[in-house]
């Protein structure tokens, strides 16, 4: 008996009686005739009909096909084989006529990507492909192979049903969640699932201020920037990062995990010291500074240093020991000068306010009433 079938798209898949027998028996409810138990004689006769023409060879779907039409008429079922006929060309066409849009950015760097919104895209057009569904789900969903056929198979008849000429690539790949998702498979869906914001959410960023980080003043347009950053980040965090008991937690609001959408290390230490030893080499800077020899230079390498770090640390940038480390600097200036440079110090610290989202820095300076003893 046949084991096995070739499909179109060129895959191996295993024979199934059933199938030939339902398709038989569609075509003869839309003939008028109702009796199952003639769909499966018909369907009997079709597989004797297999066995002796394909004895060596894996028949093609189409092959099985044309064997279902000699049979009906062989067996007087003319009315019952129009139908199937007609069936088999109107599916045919449509896969056929059916084109699939595919937006196109020729990005080659992350540059590009970045610049998605504004480059102008391209549509590549291409024929109607049920394989390419079944591709995506093994490679992306991790489904099984039979698995994901029968969801390509349910998706390809929804959109053959709506008779479309054209359709997208987004469309196509909703249909696929919405079929993932009806079936049980919510876990694969999520992995399909498109990180995006909807409209109406990001309406609202810009009419009002996230009250999430305190440091960032009001509203602007590099907070809204940051905050749409941080929606898409914290997504793929939940889902793809975290495990499902902690993500659900913090969805639920049990728990809450600062800072989610900042994939980097929270707070810092930093040494004053190997600034004033090194002066100012950043590879994030095109340009380097010798150690600083006056109290006003090191304070300026100093902001630009952290103003340089905030990009890698969601948290707290500390310096310890920071009037320990200025003191060489200070010998033998007068009170009011050495008051000025302190007051310059904390102001321009703390008026730093051109971070990430237009917020203020996040310092922590460690002042001592002494010498620790692990310094002397």
């Amino acid at each position: 008996m046949t084991q096995t079938i070739k499909k179109r798209e060129g895959q191996l898949v295993e024979f199934d009686k059933k199938k030939i027998t339902e398709a038989i028996f569609a075509a003869m409810l839309a003939a008028g005739e109702k009796n199952k138990t003639i769909s499966e004689k018909v369907a009997e006769q079709v597989i004797i009909k297999l066995e002796k023409r394909f004895k060596d060879k894996i028949p093609q779907v189409e092959e099985v096909q044309d064997i279902v039409e000699e049979v009906l008429i062989r067996e007087g079922m003319v009315k019952v084989a129009k139908a199937y006929i007609l069936y088999r060309d109107r599916r045919s066409r449509i896969r056929e006529s059916l084109k699939v849009r595919k937006k196109v950015e020729n990005h080659e760097s992350t540059t590009d990507l970045s610049l998605l919104v504004s480059t102008p895209t391209s549509e590549n057009i291409f024929h109607w492909d049920r394989n390419k569904i079944v591709q995506a789900l093994v490679k992306e969903a991790e489904l099984p192979l039979n698995i994901s056929t029968k969801i390509a198979k349910a998706v390809e008849k929804k959109i053959v049903d709506l008779g479309l000429s054209e359709i997208s690539t987004s469309l196509i790949r909703e249909l696929v969640d919405n079929e993932l998702f009806t079936r049980g498979y919510e876990h694969k869906w999520r992995k399909q699932k498109i990180i995006g914001i909807p409209a109406f959410d990001l309406k609202q960023l810009f009419l009002s201020k996230s009250k999430e980080n305190s440091n960032i003043g009001n509203n602007n347009p590099e907070a809204i920037n940051l905050t749409i950053a941080e929606n898409t980040i914290k997504q793929y965090m939940l889902q793809e990062v975290f495990s499902k008991e902690i993500s659900n937690a913090h969805l639920k609001g049990w728990i809450h995990i600062h800072d989610l959408g900042y994939p980097r290390i929270y707070c810092s230490g930093h040494s004053l010291e190997f600034l004033k030893k090194y002066g100012l080499e950043l590879e994030n800077l095109d340009t380097s500074s010798a150690p600083a020899r006056h109290t006003r230079t090191l304070t300026g390498h100093l902001n630009t240093f952290l103003a340089s770090m905030q990009a890698y640390y969601a948290g707290a940038l500390g310096i310890g020991y920071l009037n320990i480390m200025y003191a060489p600097f200070l010998v033998n200036l007068p009170f009011k000068e050495i008051k000025q440079e302190a007051q310059y110090l904390i102001f321009s610290g703390s008026q730093n306010a051109f971070s990430r989202g237009g917020q203020s820095l996040f310092l922590d300076f460690n002042v001592h009433l002494g010498i620790p003893h692990y310094l002397r």
